[in-house]
């Protein structure tokens, strides 16, 4: 049977933070379309600051139908959104027939300000609560518990910072120079004395002998 029409109207997409307590990073997900043929692109707009619907950037890395994006992205042109204001965003995607209808407006989910005091009045991202961050779930944040950055400098956040340079999902990386990197050879070291050293084999062989 022919497939003649656009996809189905997408379900309303889902904003929220890349993880509690986290507001320097959202992720926008969502469910596929239906469509009667494959899905040849997918539309994505958020509500700017004076209500006009506005394009994602293209470029921006989709990952199993989510994708991150930082919330300075939605604070800057031509979204021009404040601390306060709301992401609210839509999408529709497209086969080889015709864009589908868009989908309903995401739930509101306002962009906050979460940098608090150390007690020497410097900054520090993220808040704490009652629970404890304790040394046997650190790495993992204890459920929200510890600070955003209680792992920076440490070995848990130079590994993540190499591995995610490896793949090439984070900036700042330094390119590699080969002309500096350390490299080790490995041989067989012969004393001297030895250089010339022989080994004699005794070889045991059968000889017949006639009797006179």
């Amino acid at each position: 049977m022919a497939c003649t029409t656009p996809p189905t109207q997408m379900a309303p997409i889902m904003v929220s933070s890349s993880y509690p307590g986290d507001c320097d990073n959202l992720v926008i997900s969502w469910d596929v379309a239906q469509s009667c043929s494959q899905i040849l692109d997918t539309e994505f707009q958020c509500a700017a600051a004076d209500g006009t619907q506005t394009n994602l950037d293209s470029s921006i890395a989709i990952n199993n139908n989510s994708m991150k994006v930082e919330a300075s992205y939605f604070m800057s042109a031509p979204f021009s959104l404040k601390i306060g204001n709301a992401v609210e965003c839509r999408a529709r995607a497209k086969n080889a027939n015709d864009w589908g209808d868009w989908s309903q407006v995401s739930s509101r989910y306002p962009l906050s300000d979460c940098t608090s005091k150390n007690p020497d009045g410097s900054p520090t991202s993220g808040p704490t609560d009652s629970r404890q961050c304790k040394a046997s779930c650190k790495a993992t944040g204890c459920g929200g518990a510890c600070n955003r950055n209680h792992q920076s400098g440490t070995f848990w956040s130079k590994l993540t910072k190499k591995a995610c340079c490896k793949m090439g999902t984070c900036s700042g990386c330094k390119p590699k120079d080969m002309d500096d990197q350390q490299h080790r050879h490995n041989y067989c070291h012969v004393h001297a004395e030895d250089k010339f050293r022989t080994r004699k084999q005794i070889v045991w062989t059968d000889k017949k002998i006639k009797r006179q």
